[in-house]
């Protein structure tokens, strides 16, 4: 996206859609073109031919007439049609000063006298007063980002990269920095590493994101990043100690994707929420002093998991954890000593939801029962997996589901898991051939469902039963075997109160039964049976003829679902059994309305015992 003219440029595939930056409105431009930046009142702009200098307002007025003769084009005769494309190419061409021949479209910049434009191996540059190349270098790899700063042209490309080029002499390249240097050795080397030894194996956390509060002069932090997989941010108050920190952290080669150093007051730390998977101080071990009340900094630990771990050779366990209990309500957490270290643990959020099935629960209520959302949301995280592994939206996919802290998406051919909390990544399995299309229409029924330590996906005649924490497979329930002895796919699927539900379906007899009824359904089923996830064992299994998966729904130890098979006598015992809104009608109202009693749709509603 780009801003500018009061409007959010918002790129799409293949064009920009100006968008009023103070309530969203669209209208004030649709500009050609995938990548765009600005000069003064001019845009620069790559649309994959050329690289183009407009004038921002002329192009954009004359963009709205272009779009109106677009949404024409459809109810124009076939034999006026040609006049209206050449109208919108004159239109197109409104406001352009100068274009130049580029195929260059992946990354744009511009100062105020030249652009430059980057793609599939190479990068060029254009004065801005006439377009003249004056610029061009190939380089390994596709251009995605320019920057330039103090006359210098950066340029990262996808071979990983990074380029400098400017007018002056070059200079010989900084010798880069080797990777995870081990930490200084002096007289504070082996308090650090004891405490970093403690942390870690007491709190057994060795993934995610760290928040070390009174970071110092990152030793702490040095010590836990050599000994583990964490993304350290530290914070501390003492501006020359952030400096220091940085300069020796940079110097490392830890600093920035390792760890980051914040200077900011403890008490109203700039970062998000639940983000931490565990929070330490560097400050308690340096000098046996916490810097901050816990209860100051507990909003960012990750509920279900997350950790407050206290280490201080000089003071007692039980001490700290006094402190820490006051940190979060009892309720919601707990506190343990352990060696020396205290540590607070946050456990489930109370009155927190999840959404653990297609439609939130297996009793298809569409209701997370969540206690705490309320209006005026915000962004707690942003990241992965993006839209490079999912399929796209129009095909209607199983929505993905969050339990226990776990978010589980589903892509063309893999499934992925993420902390629910921070984004974290957890695990990806791959399950080709799995996924299901048509779900939101009532073609399918979502191949997942998911509990608090558990994810259930259905494969042809099977479910895996993936541990949720690893993505590992704990079992693989199968669909029981028919008398018929064909074989029949996992269709339906749900978990209540410790019972795997799933239907079996024989989709092809189904669908001529259906295609006989003048219906078209892609997933039918015959059968609903009961598995006890303790023993693996199949609890019962009833026999249907024609059940719609749509309608089978799991609530208050009852299963629920449609049987659309009826039998002639059946069908006529219903239409006879209440007529008393016929007797008031006589003549034509009453003939019109036994003729729509006879064309209604009737179909069983049946409920199971759940339990038998």
């Amino acid at each position: 996206a780009v801003l500018g003219d009061g409007q959010i440029y918002a790129s799409g595939d293949h064009h920009f859609l100006g968008m009023n930056q103070s309530d969203g409105q669209v209208g004030h431009a649709w500009i050609a073109g995938y990548q765009m930046t600005f000069s003064g009142d001019k845009a620069l702009i790559a649309t994959g031919e050329a690289i183009i200098k407009v004038d921002r307002e002329a192009h954009a007025k004359a963009s709205i007439e272009r779009q109106q003769l677009f949404l024409k084009t459809g109810s124009t005769p076939a034999n006026e049609r040609a006049k209206l494309a050449a109208e919108r190419d004159r239109l197109a061409k409104v406001g352009i000063e100068w274009a130049t021949a580029s195929p260059l479209a992946s990354s744009i910049a511009a100062t105020s006298d030249a652009v430059f434009a980057g793609g599939e191996g190479a990068v060029a540059g254009y004065r801005l007063d006439d377009g003249t190349k004056f610029f061009d270098v190939k380089v390994e790899g596709e251009v995605r980002g320019l920057a330039i700063s103090d006359g210098v042209l950066l340029v990262s490309t996808t071979h990983g990269d990074v380029h400098a080029f400017s007018t002056g002499e070059a200079k010989q390249p900084a010798a880069p920095a080797t990777a995870a240097a081990a930490p200084p050795q002096d007289d504070q080397t082996e308090l650090y590493a004891a405490a970093a030894e403690r942390i870690l194996k007491s709190s057994d956390v060795t993934r995610g994101f760290c928040l070390v509060v009174g970071g110092e002069q990152g030793r702490l932090a040095w010590e836990l990043a050599s000994r583990s997989d964490l993304n350290i941010y530290c914070a501390e108050p003492d501006a020359a100690k952030v400096a220091a920190a940085r300069k020796t952290l940079a110097q490392a080669g830890l600093y920035g994707h390792r760890i980051t150093f914040v200077q900011c007051p403890l008490n109203a730390l700039p970062f998000s929420n639940y983000f931490a998977n565990l929070i330490v101080s560097d400050t308690l071990v340096a000098t046996g002093k916490l810097p901050v009340d816990p209860a100051a900094v507990a909003r960012h630990v990750k509920p279900l998991g997350g950790k407050i771990c206290l280490e201080a050779k000089a003071q007692d366990g039980a001490a700290l954890a006094a402190t820490l209990s006051h940190a979060l309500p009892k309720e919601a957490s707990h506190v343990d000593v352990a060696e020396g270290v205290a540590m607070l643990t946050r456990d489930a959020l109370p009155g927190a939801g999840a959404w653990s099935h297609q439609y939130g629960t297996a009793a298809n209520t569409s209701n997370s029962q969540d206690q705490l959302v309320k209006g005026g949301l915000g962004v707690l995280w942003y990241g992965d997996p993006g839209p490079g592994k999912m399929i796209n939206r129009h095909q209607a996919a199983a929505s993905p589901l969050s339990a226990g802290g776990r978010l589980f998406v589903q892509g063309v051919d893999s499934v992925m898991a993420y902390d629910a909390y921070n984004g974290l990544f957890l695990w990806e399995r791959k399950n080709p051939g799995a996924i299901r299309t048509g779900v939101y229409n009532n073609e399918d029924t979502s191949d997942l469902a998911a509990t608090d330590d558990a994810l259930f996906v259905c494969i042809g005649d099977h479910c895996e039963e993936w541990d949720a924490a690893t993505g590992k497979v704990r079992r693989v329930h199968k669909v029981p075997e028919s008398s018929d002895k064909i074989a029949r796919s996992w269709g339906y699927l749900a978990i209540d109160n410790g019972t795997l539900y799933g239907s079996s379906t024989l989709r092809t007899d189904l669908q001529r039964e259906l295609r006989r009824r003048g219906l078209e359904v892609a997933n039918a089923t015959d059968a609903i049976f009961a598995v006890d996830l303790k023993t693996g064992e199949t609890k019962w299994t009833h026999r249907g003829e024609n059940i719609m998966h749509m309608t089978i729904a799991v609530a208050e130890g009852k299963v629920f679902f449609i049987d659309s098979s009826i039998t002639p006598e059946q069908r006529s015992a219903f239409l006879r059994e209440d007529k008393s809104a016929l007797e008031a009608l006589t003549g034509e109202a009453r003939d019109k309305a036994e003729a729509e009693l006879k064309r209604r749709d009737v179909r069983r509603a049946v409920a199971l015992d759940a339990a038998r």
